[in-house]
């Protein structure tokens, strides 16, 4: 050795080898290494280990064989000739066969079932045969092996003799049984006979030599112990001959049902009995007896194509021609074919219309199941030699031993293979009849034709043709469809092969045969009489035309109607063309489907031309004569209206007169003569308008009536005033000597309102006169008398009041019955002067008649107004207050209208009424708020109190409570007996004890709340708890599982707890907790068993302490798993908490690694980690667009979720060129530590260090991380380091919440959020920061400026005590005057929106205590693209920007409208429809991405824009995806369909309306 290296020098010669110094410097330490290796350190181990395997291993060979060649039964002369003898017997069994089924010679149900009957029966036969044999060898053998062990230990004497017997039974009987056998025949009785001589003989022995040389008496007790080891020998033997016979058995009934299986798959059967595949390909023989795999038969059913006419008639004649059955049979055999084992038919049953086989599918199923039953049956009848009684002496079975019992064998030999080839059979069978079943359906078409024909009737044709639903297209087509169903039925071939079973079609022909023909005789029966009506009606019209045509006008009247004939039938023209060619028509159907016709009938048909055309040329003459007719008949009618001017001119020098208008003694004279000339100008008006009509009908001058109308006018004016006065007169006389109190004042209001109105009409009307003034002075003088008379006829007066009236006129009105008072008597009264008086006393009487009857509407409603009282939880005797919201509202009613009646100054007349009623409801109102408070109180506290531990826990209270039960419990029996309401509310001395049980109940809930703040104290998540929630779970602590509501509002992922079910290693308990169930159905099993006994409180803090626990476990144990499995497979078997946390600490130290080189290093890395983070966000989004369940799907998007924000900020790493782990680009991160020195995980962020809480999350979302949200958790996190809590503000939508629950999750703490509203006071936020400091749970109080600033005063003074503690490291506090525990990682959050009105200033004392971080729109293009990435797009950032850009531009530039929304909310829901299309079946899978989220954004948006806005989005849409076809959904097929028929019904097939049904079909 040297300083430049070491010199080797060898002694053999060898030239020296010269090595530097820093070589063997490296080949030392390398040898080092090396030496270290678990390889190479214990390889002298190792090889001592081999060589002493190889050494045990040929010992134990060694003992195997000789253990072999001293047990093995072949190896032993004297019971291997027994041995081969029962072989070569159980090889003749195997040869044996059970199925008798032959392809090609189908057998019906009936002889299927006889001809397996007889071969079974023959089988049973020879196996009762071979079974003796076996028992006779058996037996000989068994005598020659003890003959042969007592020669060796007694000498050769007693053995001689031994076997000498042995040998004469097996002479005796074996050849016979071997004859018997082999001829494999003979009668039944025969077989019977030999074996009964054989049994006989072999008795005849068994009692001689042989048991004497078995069983001697002066054996030695070393003689007897060998024999008994012999014998157990001996049985495993005799045990191995049935495993044998029960194997060959096994095999011949394998080996049939193999060969049936065989048929029914439709294999032919060689004439050697080998199967051979019908099919070009045979399935590979097993041997293991299991049933072969089917073969990929074709499948035999009728397709029965059905044409439809093409008539639109009446539904029941559509229906019956449009099922017109034409078509052929498809994928069936017409004939027999080879493969066909069984036979049946398809009939179709009458009633109900049904069509069915015949046997029945069932049956064979049956048929089959007796046959393998009977199979089963004989292979389990033949008798086991183990406990055959000949050779029972020879043996021993062990004691105890289960499968030594007699069915062990045969249960055994017919067990799992047979069971399969029995199920493969009824499989096979059940496909074949399946099959056939299939090809029956074809024909439900017929059926359907039947059924539809049967409805066809003559009546119904008719109707169809009378109400113009069937024409002569309809009736053609009917006639077609029938002719084609007769051809239809009639090609039905009469035998069809279905796979392996033959169907007869024949009898069904004949059964279908009489329904078409049935419809073409009703068909031809109705045509002719169809043509012969249709020729009828259009004959008749021509005649009745040419009859009306053929008679000339003498009158105008009548040439008037003559003209109107004349234009009737031009205007008939057309349509009697159409029924003239109808009728053609008709007759030439008849004539085309040589249909018989009378022939009278068709000669009048052929004529009816002639006729026709007679009435065309009548028309024209009767035009051409119109004009001449038109200037006589004119003349006429001019003369006409010259005398009607004669006589208007008369009547009007009549009607002026001027004694109509001249006061007459004789009325009556006037009034007729007036009559008289209204009737006369009455019918010239009549007159006049007839001669008007004609000449305008004749094209003349019209007739100038307006004089007449004049004089009609002054006529009626003259005839109204002399009839007023009349009537005026003999009314107003009536009135005047009527008595007063028996007149009818609105009779009397009526007709002066009635006259009134014709004396302003005469006024108007008529020249100045005497009459109409003294008419109007009548009139206003009964005007101003009726005022008083309404008023003394007011209904509504009382005594009172008419003593009033008394002394105003001076004496009192006679109101007595009788009575002789009047009008007349009033004016004498001077009534008219003290009609002022009158009309005040008659408004106070109304008014207070008013009053009185609201009061009396108040009291009789309250007469009938019960109390609602129904049983409590249906106790006898126990009774509440049902809903009394009707009672309260009419309670709220009658205060009202008591307010209202005593306001009004008319209520002194009955004031003492209205001060009683309105005390006794205000006594009411009391009692029943009391009663209300009361029964509140009770129903919360019975239930508690009821149950036995809270009654000893609390005995005061219970005591108290129970006072206030025997109260309330009496009040409501009272009642109960009577419900009314203002009577149970007024009863004396009911307030008062409600009262007192209200002040009772104060105090029991006080001292229950004092228990409760124990129960919380215990396990504080139970602050989070309403105190009805709480006690529910208390009353019921001894049932575990009732908790399990409540389970989510203590944890925050927990839904429910898995209690104890049976498991492998023994059965679980009812009552322990195996694990804990998210509400996404998320299942995680704790690591040791909770037991949920004792208190609830107890048991549950075992649940939480277990739950962290568990999670601390599966954390540790995922972040070991991680870098051995890959990770798409090791996501889906973790946790979705666990699977996240996991890979955030790998993720972590992946990058500290990466900083902790030199800055050219660093950043080599950082883009090495960068690109693996884009390939494991490739991973995932392959594995979500897999088939997934719920659960898998959303672990894994949380995960994506998680893996796009951990690539951004390796992307900003190495944009910002970070290069050391201390850059704040790094330190601003979460970062998640694996801590070994506690065995826990550290998240840390800049300087805040957090121990991870391990709280069960389940499968929860995670928020998106964008820019904003890492700024909130800097804030947060720095807030919590200082002991302060975190205040974000900002608008609605912007993520203030879900931020600081998203935190919570990274960190496993528990986030409790509460919705802050006006009523929460200081008590409320007192229990809740209690609960929070003694669980180390967060609280996010959303909304905390709507809380009162009175309470936010408070709350501030709570928060300081809360935050001084914490800084002080304390572990307990005083808070609110008690002692609480204090976890340091407890935090209150509030979040704000200032936007809203109505929010409150936070007080400066409060603001100190909250970090503040203002919240923005959250950066929706990193919200698109993690949603495109866990939906499985792979171009997601690609395509979240153009999303993004296109809604941003959508919302500026469409039109605005409420019910628009493109915000983040519709964004992500157009994404998650576009996820959806991602993953469906009826897109192409060479649909690109950008097609996809393009036809997303157009089924989401297109919908509900307005059709000006539609122009313009389509345009957004085509510029930022430009070129962009839209995906096809496979409805091309639909859409021409669409089209097509709309063609057909000469439509034009709209894009909108063909794209509505595709749309639909889409839903």
């Amino acid at each position: 050795m040297s300083p430049a290296g070491i010199t080797t020098y060898f002694t053999n010669g060898t030239q020296a080898e010269f090595v530097p110094l820093e070589v063997w410097y490296r080949e030392f330490v390398l040898h080092q290494q090396l030496a270290k290796l678990p390889l190479f350190r214990q390889y002298r181990r190792w090889k001592a280990l081999a060589v002493w395997r190889k050494a045990v291993h040929s010992i134990k060979f060694k003992g195997s064989a000789d253990y072999l060649v001293k047990n093995l039964f072949m190896l032993q002369p004297v019971l291997q000739e027994a041995f081969l003898s029962v072989r070569a017997s159980c090889l003749e069994v195997e040869r044996q066969q059970l199925a008798c089924t032959v392809p090609g010679q189908p057998s019906t149900l009936q002889q299927f079932t006889e001809q397996h009957a007889a071969c079974l029966q023959d089988i049973q036969q020879q196996l009762q045969a071979v079974c003796t044999e076996a028992a006779n060898t058996a037996q000989s053998a068994c005598e020659r092996s003890l003959a042969a062990l007592q020669q060796q230990l007694t000498g050769p004497s007693t053995a001689a003799a031994t076997a000498a017997a042995a040998a004469r039974r097996s002479s005796a009987g074996g050849s016979e049984n071997h004859r018997r056998l082999s001829t494999g025949g003979g009668d039944s009785d025969r077989k019977a006979g030999n074996n009964t001589s054989t049994a006989s003989a072999a008795r005849q022995v068994l009692p001689g030599a042989a048991l004497e040389g078995v069983h001697l008496a002066n054996d030695s007790f070393a003689l007897q112990a060998a024999k008994r080891t012999e014998k157990r020998r001996l049985s495993s033997f005799v045990r191995l001959l049935d495993l044998m016979m029960a194997d060959s058995v096994h095999s011949m009934v394998v080996a049939a049902l193999q060969r049936m299986l065989w048929c029914l798959q439709g294999h032919s059967i060689a004439a050697d009995g080998s199967e051979h595949s019908s099919s070009s390909s045979t399935p590979a023989a097993q041997d293991t007896g299991l049933s072969a795999q089917p073969l990929a038969i074709q499948s035999s059913r009728a397709v029965l194509a059905v044409q439809s006419s093409r008539a639109n008639v009446h539904q029941l004649i559509t229906h019956s021609a449009a099922t017109t059955p034409h078509g052929s049979l498809a994928n069936t055999v017409t004939g027999r074919s080879s493969t066909v084992v069984l036979q049946l038919e398809v009939l179709l049953n009458d009633m109900p219309d049904q069509l069915y086989l015949e046997p029945t599918g069932q049956a064979f199923i049956y048929e089959l199941d007796a046959w393998l039953r009977g199979v089963a049956a004989t292979a389990k009848g033949m008798q086991q030699l183990l406990h055959h009684p000949d050779i029972k002496p020879y043996i021993e079975l062990p004691a105890g031993s289960a499968h030594y019992s007699e069915d062990a064998d045969l249960s055994q030999s017919l067990g799992e293979n047979y069971d399969r080839l029995s199920h493969s059979l009824t499989s096979c069978l059940h496909q074949g009849l399946t099959r056939v079943e299939h090809f029956k359906a074809g024909f439900d078409i017929f059926r359907d034709m039947v059924v539809a024909n049967r409805q066809f009737g003559r009546q119904a044709l008719e109707e169809a043709v009378s109400d113009g639903l069937l024409d002569l297209q309809g009736l053609r087509g009917l006639l077609l469809g029938f002719q084609q169903q007769l051809q239809d039925v009639k090609n039905i071939p009469a035998t069809v092969s279905v796979g392996v079973l033959e169907v007869q079609l024949s009898r069904l022909v004949l059964a279908l045969t009489p329904s078409p023909q049935h419809c073409l005789s009703e068909l031809h029966a109705l045509l002719p009489k169809l043509a012969a009506s249709a020729y009828s009606t259009f004959i008749n019209r021509v005649r009745t035309y040419k009859k009306q045509l053929a008679r000339q006008p003498t009158m105008p009247e009548e040439f008037v109607t003559h003209l109107a004939l004349i234009a009737e039938v031009d205007s008939n023209r057309q349509p009697m063309d159409r029924e003239f060619d109808t009728v053609s028509s008709y007759y030439s159907l008849l004539e085309e489907f040589g249909v018989a016709t009378p022939p009278e009938e068709v000669a009048a048909a052929r004529c009816m031309d002639d006729e026709y055309a007679a009435l065309r040329d009548m028309t024209w003459a009767a035009e051409t004569a119109k004009t001449s007719h038109a200037q006589v008949f004119l003349a006429q009618l001019q003369q006409h209206a010259e005398d009607l001017a004669r006589q208007i001119d008369q009547l009007r020098e009549m009607e002026q007169g001027e004694k109509f208008l001249q006061d007459s003694p004789d009325i009556s004279c006037r009034l007729a003569e007036a009559a008289e000339m209204l009737a006369q100008v009455r019918e010239h008006q009549a007159t006049a308008a007839r001669i008007t009509g004609l000449l305008q009908q004749y094209g003349g001058d019209s007739m100038d009536t307006s004089a007449l109308e004049s004089l009609a006018e002054s006529i009626e004016l003259k005839h109204l005033l002399w009839e007023t006065q009349q009537t005026w007169g003999a009314t107003t006389s009536e009135w005047l000597q009527a008595q007063f109190f028996e007149l009818d004042v609105t009779a009397i209001h009526e007709q002066v309102e009635r006259t009134s109105w014709q004396v302003r009409r005469l006024e108007e009307g008529l020249p100045p006169n005497d009459l109409v003034p003294k008419l109007r002075a009548s009139l206003t003088q009964w005007q101003e008398l009726l005022e008083p008379v309404v008023h003394l006829r007011n209904p509504q007066l009382r005594e009172r009041h008419w003593t009033a009236v008394a002394d105003m006129l001076g004496r009192p009105v006679d109101r007595s019955p009788g009575a002789n008072t009047t009008i007349s008597t009033l004016l004498s009264m001077q009534v008219l002067d003290s009609k002022e008086r009158l009309a005040v006393i008659s408004n106070e009487a109304t008014q207070e008649a008013a009053l009185e009857a609201l009061l009396g509407q108040v009291a009789d409603r309250w007469r009938i107004v019960e109390l609602f009282v129904t049983t409590f939880k249906d106790l006898k005797g126990v009774y509440i207050l049902g809903d009394a919201d009707n009672v309260l509202q009419v309670l709220e009613d009658s205060k009202v209208t008591m307010s209202m009646i005593q306001a009004s100054r008319y209520v002194g007349g009955i004031k003492a009424e209205v001060d009683r009623l309105d005390k006794q409801l205000k006594t009411f109102s009391d009692t029943l708020q009391a009663w209300l408070a009361v029964q509140k109180g009770w129903l919360s506290l019975e239930s508690i109190f009821a149950a036995p531990d809270i009654q000893r826990q609390l005995p005061g209270e219970a005591a108290a409570f129970a006072q206030v039960d025997r109260t309330f419990k009496d009040i409501m029996r009272r009642a109960h007996d009577r419900p009314n309401a203002l009577q149970c509310g007024t009863t004396p001395g009911w307030y008062e004890s409600l009262r007192k049980c209200i002040q009772t109940l104060e105090e029991v809930q006080k001292g229950l709340e004092d228990y409760l703040e124990t129960k919380r104290v215990a396990f504080a998540r139970f602050y989070f708890l309403s105190n009805e929630e709480l006690l529910d779970i208390l009353r019921q602590h001894k049932i575990p599982q009732a908790v399990q509501p409540y389970l989510a509002k203590c944890f925050d992922g927990i839904r429910l707890l898995e209690f104890g079910r049976a498991t492998a290693e023994g059965p679980a308990q009812g009552n322990d907790i195996l694990a804990m169930l998210s509400a996404e159905g998320e299942r995680v099993a704790f690591g040791r068993t909770v037991k949920a006994r004792g208190l609830v409180e107890s048991w549950l803090t075992s649940v939480e302490a277990n739950m962290r626990l568990t999670l601390k476990a599966l954390a540790k144990k995922a972040f070991k798993d991680y870098s051995a499995a890959r990770r798409p497979g090791w996501v889906l078997s973790q946790p979705a908490q666990v699977a996240v946390l996991a890979s955030n600490i790998h993720w972590c130290q992946a990058i500290e690694r990466a900083l902790t080189g030199g800055s050219v290093i660093v950043t080599h890395e950082l883009e090495q980690l960068q690109t693996h983070c884009v390939l494991q966000l490739e991973e995932l989004t392959n594995l979500v667009r897999g088939a997934l369940n719920d659960l898998q799907r959303k672990s894994v998007v949380a995960l994506i979720t998680t893996d796009v924000h951990n690539r951004d900020v390796v992307a900003a790493l190495v944009r910002q060129q970070a290069t050391s782990v201390n850059d704040f680009a790094w330190q601003m991160q979460l970062r998640f530590q694996y801590d070994a020195d506690t065995d826990g995980i550290v998240v840390r962020q800049v300087n805040a260090r957090f121990d991870y809480g391990y709280e069960y999350l389940g499968a929860q979302p995670r928020l998106v991380v964008t820019a904003m949200t890492n700024r909130c958790y800097l804030t947060l996190t720095g807030a919590l380091n200082l002991k302060l809590g975190g205040a974000p503000t900002g608008p609605a939508g912007t993520g203030k919440t879900e931020t600081v629950k998203d935190l919570a999750k990274a960190l496993g703490v528990q986030c409790v959020v509460y919705n802050c509203g006006e009523g929460i006071d200081h008590k409320f936020m007192a229990r809740y920061f209690s609960g929070l400091a003694q669980c180390g749970a967060w609280a996010c109080f959303d909304e905390f400026n709507r809380i009162e600033l009175e309470v936010l005063s408070v709350v501030a003074q709570q928060l300081l005590e809360l935050h001084t503690a914490l800084r002080c490291g304390a572990e307990k506090m005083m808070f609110e005057g008690r002692e609480v525990a204090l976890i340091s990682t407890c935090g209150v959050f509030v979040t704000m929106n200032p936007m809203y009105a109505g929010r409150t200033e936070l007080p400066d004392n409060l603001k100190v205590l909250f970090r503040p971080i203002a919240m923005m729109v959250p950066d929706s293009q990193t919200v698109a693209e993690v949603v495109l990435f866990s939906e499985g797009f792979h171009t997601a950032p690609y395509l979240s920007r153009k999303v993004v850009h296109l809604y941003k531009l959508a919302s500026e530039q469409l039109s605005q409208q409420a019910h628009y929304d493109f915000g983040m909310r519709a964004l992500k829901a157009v994404l998650l429809v576009g996820g959806g299309l991602r993953r469906s079946s009826s897109i192409d899978s060479d649909t690109t991405e950008e097609q996809l989220i393009v036809q997303a954004m157009l089924d989401a948006n297109m919908p509900k824009l307005l059709s000006e806005d539609v122009i313009l989005f389509e345009a957004i849409v085509d510029d930022l995806f430009p070129n962009t076809q839209l995906p096809s959904r496979g409805q091309a097929e639909v859409a021409e369909a669409l089209s097509d028929a709309c063609e057909q019904l000469g439509l034009q097939p709209e894009q909108a309306f063909v794209a509505k049904p595709c749309n639909y079909m889409e839903l």
